[in-house]
């Protein structure tokens, strides 16, 4: 009865774009904007007739509790443009409608031989994330929104932080000799946080010079190894003494 009455603590996601068509009319929401229009158009019950003749009704993937609740957690990253790309045996060539989004990729090398049928992608996000806690959120392909391209190309999915990172760039893989099309405002990659905490989604259209300044911070990192949890120890190192006396070392 007493946890009925305490108040969840918040975990505060300000989600930073200097993309005006983004922040207008794509942007991030919570996942629940996003079940897919198949799912949606689908009759709850279906009637059917059994090997014997005889007529029933069954319960469709309309009631699946899984589905249900899967888009019920956290939040989606649209695709903000229109994107044409295709893959050969050397590598990729991509035209965005935008005209002004790119593409990076990780050669072979730098993962398994077991990837060398497919061509890897980095789809650079116009959005950048903080976090007021240190929670993390597991990164993953909203699957049933793609159910007609899930043999062209691939999320990779993955388990991130926004507190020592913000970046939501998107990684994926697609088979060499492939041509496909996304479309702009397709839900392209679904957050779920880790934690039992609220989670207050906030969104920012800001002064580009701003948003520079945090994509230079973010990517800051002067190791060639072991970057991430590096920078993440000195990132909480400072955040600790900033709660010293500079002259006795004390709280």
């Amino acid at each position: 009865m007493i946890d009925f009455f305490i108040k969840r603590s918040k975990v505060v996601l300000d989600c930073f774009t200097d993309n005006l068509n983004s922040f207008d009319y794509f942007p991030i929401k919570h996942s629940n904007n996003f079940y897919p229009e198949w799912w949606k158009a689908m009759p709850k019950i279906d009637k059917t007739t059994t090997e014997v003749g005889i007529k029933i009704e069954r319960a469709t993937v309309k009631t699946c509790d899984g589905i249900i609740a899967l888009y019920q957690q956290g939040f989606m990253i649209p695709l903000w443009s229109d994107l044409v790309l295709e893959t050969h045996d050397n590598g990729f060539k991509y035209t965005f409608a935008d005209e002004i989004s790119h593409i990076g990729n990780h050669d072979y090398e730098q993962t398994s031989r077991e990837f060398l049928p497919y061509i890897h992608f980095k789809l650079y996000s116009p959005w950048l994330i903080r976090s007021s806690k240190d929670v993390q959120f597991f990164f993953t392909q909203p699957s049933y929104n793609h159910v007609q391209t899930l043999t062209s190309w691939h999320v990779l999915p993955g388990v991130i932080d926004f507190k020592y990172q913000h970046a939501t760039n998107v990684n994926f893989v697609a088979p060499r000799g492939k041509r496909f099309q996304m479309t702009a405002g397709m839900p392209l990659a679904q957050l779920i946080p880790l934690t039992d905490k609220e989670v207050d989604l906030r969104l920012h259209m800001i002064d580009p010079t701003k948003i520079d300044d945090l994509r230079i911070k973010n990517s800051f990192y002067p190791f060639f190894t072991g970057s991430y949890k590096k920078m993440k120890k000195l990132i909480n190192e400072k955040e600790k003494n900033k709660s010293k006396c500079p002259f006795l070392g004390k709280k």
